[in-house]
């Protein structure tokens, strides 16, 4: 292998690297953002599990007959 083939070889490991360093990146972005989601997720159903509980007792006693 001559030195300029090297030196190829060396620049294009290094091109993949950052490509792969790159992806890496933004499949972090993306996994904060899908805990992100989750939590609103959860606090969503929580909330309105509240909600029909409140909804339930409010509405119990009224006759609907």
């Amino acid at each position: 292998m001559t030195e300029a083939q090297f030196e190829l070889l060396l620049a294009a490991t290094r091109e993949q690297y950052q490509e792969l360093r790159a992806i890496r990146d933004a499949l972090r972005r993306l996994r904060g953002i899908s805990y992100a989601l989750y939590v609103i997720l959860v606090i969503l159903a929580g909330a309105s599990m509240i909600w029909l509980g409140l909804t339930w007792l409010a509405l119990r006693d009224v006759q609907f007959w």
